[in-house]
């Protein structure tokens, strides 16, 4: 709402309550609200500031960690030829500039000996497939043929197609970035989706039921538009630098993603199983599949959440010197093991029915969205907060 101009004069008390947030940061503690948008802000303002001078448009390979840089930084006669183009492009000359654009370019190409190509152009098919967006309308489209029209055949066309997209833009993400796409919260969101529609498929085809294709689908659809209407990072981007393992992203973060996804089928079953039994329209057979389903996926996510987390701590103890320290993310990490473990305890003990089972896989699933959503975007704090909001 308000110019870079206007907003010079008081850059330095931006610069001071930025300054306030990360010491507070740094020793653990929350900065407060006034604090956190003076970092926004100043973050925006660098960002423009770098707009201005052309140091954000970086267009020339060289060697390092960034691997490019601006026209307006770097130094040789390439500087020299981009500017004298910008110059020609201004003066009207449109023919001109073509041919000089083209030249430039040849030359920066000569340059482009440590720069993967193929990387450029995946990232560029990437961003034209649009994968996921095409993946939750397949998955739409599904659910509509399997509940509304009864047509089996053409809604696992649907979903199979929908699942195509979807592991397209996974392995697109994990070639363009050189690692598993599970860094940042729009990523697992996405691949605990995938997880959903993978066990939904083995159910399928153990049991012939399209019952678990439609829950998945409809589910699926759901959390991935709601991905893409949260104001979360969806860029392709560089990680955290603690993050920087593709062992322990493969091993721990995969893993753990992976059994929120168990659960999550399991309480879009139990959402679909609750809403069938108040409505009367459950036989005894629908009944008793779905009841074996919903604990099926518990028992596999327990164990699932349970090696994760094991070697969340043995990750911890290589990056940060100790395998558990009470964090945030740890605890309640440990809180959604612990729940999960009482639910299927209460199951054995013959305290759960069917209707119950539905019941706690729906309430079970909050304790996953605290542990995986609530840290990072309601707490904001501890070491995992690199993947959060300011809380």
């Amino acid at each position: 709402y308000f110019s870079l101009k206007e907003l010079k004069p008081s850059v330095q008390n931006v610069i001071a309550l930025a300054r306030s947030a990360q010491e507070k940061r740094d020793k653990d503690q929350k900065p407060a609200f006034l604090e956190q948008k003076a970092e926004m802000l100043y973050t925006r303002m660098v960002t423009l500031e770098q707009l201005y001078q052309g140091e954000s448009v970086k267009l020339i390979p060289v060697a390092g960690e960034d691997g490019w840089e601006s026209p307006y930084l770097y130094k040789g006669p390439l500087t020299d030829e981009f500017m004298s183009m910008v110059s020609v492009f201004n003066s009207g000359d449109k023919n001109l500039a073509s041919q000089q654009a083209r030249r430039w370019v040849g030359k920066v190409a000569l340059l482009s000996q440590s720069v993967r190509l193929d990387l450029l152009k995946a990232e560029f098919y990437y961003h034209q497939l649009r994968p996921f967006l095409k993946a939750w309308i397949l998955y739409l489209f599904a659910f509509v043929c399997f509940s509304f029209l009864g047509r089996m055949e053409m809604g696992l066309v649907f979903a199979s197609l929908g699942f195509l997209f979807h592991t397209s833009g996974l392995i697109l993400r994990s070639i363009i970035l050189l690692r598993p796409p599970v860094s940042n919260m729009y990523e697992t969101m996405v691949f605990m989706n995938w997880v959903i529609m993978i066990c939904a498929f083995i159910f399928f085809l153990m049991r012939r039921k399209d019952f678990f294709l439609s829950t998945a689908a409809v589910v699926s659809a759901l959390v991935m538009i709601y991905a893409d209407l949260l104001p979360i990072d969806r860029s392709l981007d560089v990680l955290a630098p603690v993050l920087r393992s593709n062992y322990w992203l493969t091993i721990h973060v995969m893993t753990i993603t992976a059994s929120y996804g168990m659960f999550g089928l399991a309480m879009a079953l139990g959402h679909r199983h609750l809403f069938l039994e108040v409505a009367g329209k459950f036989s005894r057979e629908a009944r008793s599949a779905s009841d074996h389903t919903m604990v099926r996926l518990l028992q596999i996510g327990i164990i699932t959440l349970g090696i994760g987390t094991v070697l969340g701590g043995v990750w911890a103890n290589e990056s940060w010197g100790r395998f558990w320290g009470w964090d945030p993310k740890e605890t309640w990490a440990l809180i959604t093991f612990l729940g999960y473990m009482a639910i299927m305890h209460l199951r054995y003990a013959g305290k759960l029915g069917s209707f119950g089972m539905a019941v706690s896989t729906i309430i079970g699933f909050l304790l996953v969205l605290m542990t995986w959503y609530g840290v990072n975007f309601i707490l904001g704090r501890g070491l995992h907060s690199y993947g959060s909001g300011s809380g």
